[in-house]
């Protein structure tokens, strides 16, 4: 696949509000205790773009990691909430959104507000 249609297709997933969020449960093995559940995103099959690997590669190609990520954890929050999920949210982020600044972290905070989750929830 070319950049330029891997950045079309990163394009179209967030103008879309394409991808959607999987939530594997973690689980004590000893005792069968749910700690809550592990956020991970995924893309329609049909997208151009079929794997997260290959997802946030092309975001990178284009330096718009940080806005993926805090798409991608506004679509966990929200998708979590939807489905009455009260356990901790384990949530991925990439460095380079960690590292974007103070107003990457508030535009975080107010999609977990929005959500209507309670930040300490959030791993």
């Amino acid at each position: 696949m070319t950049q330029s249609i891997a950045l079309d297709a990163l394009d179209g997933l967030l103008r879309t509000d394409s991808l959607y969020s999987h939530y594997q449960p973690i689980i004590d093995l000893q005792t069968g205790k749910s700690h809550g559940h592990e956020a991970l995103i995924r893309t329609p099959a049909d997208c151009g773009l079929p794997t997260p690997v290959e997802l946030y590669q092309a975001a990178d190609q284009a330096g718009r990691v940080a806005e993926l990520d805090l798409h991608c954890c506004s679509t966990h929050l929200r998708n979590y909430s939807a489905a009455n999920q009260r356990g901790r949210l384990f949530l991925n982020l990439n460095p380079v959104a960690l590292l974007a600044g103070a107003s990457n972290c508030d535009s975080l905070l107010c999609c977990v507000h929005r959500a209507g989750l309670w930040p300490p929830q959030m791993v």
